[in-house]
């Protein structure tokens, strides 16, 4: 069974190391619009998290959990403060692409 966890982690972390804005914005979309029971419409780039979202700190450790299995990319605690915006999400996912790349 490891066997097959890891080779899904893999498969995961390859997948991530390919995906463009769009895909990443609609990965983080349907994250938030899943995880939490928000409306498509509501999960915008240029909408804040805690206010237009209603997402608290709590909320935001559970994205990053979510978006850790969906990309294989690890969110440490200080890129997570920096998420203010679902815009923001999209950018670090994109920032720690490149640096897994590197």
């Amino acid at each position: 069974m490891s066997d097959t966890v890891d080779s899904e982690t893999a498969r995961r972390g390859r997948a991530s190391a390919s995906l463009r804005r769009d895909e990443i914005l609609t990965r983080v979309r349907d994250v938030l619009c899943r995880e939490f029971d928000l409306a498509l419409e509501a999960v915008v780039p240029t909408a804040r998290l805690a206010e237009d979202l209603d997402l608290d700190s709590i909320d935001a450790v559970a994205l990053a959990a979510q978006l850790e299995q969906e990309t294989g990319l690890l969110l440490k605690e200080e890129r997570l403060q920096r998420m203010r915006t679902v815009q923001d999400v999209v950018d670090v996912v994109i920032e720690l692409q490149g640096q897994q790349r590197v």
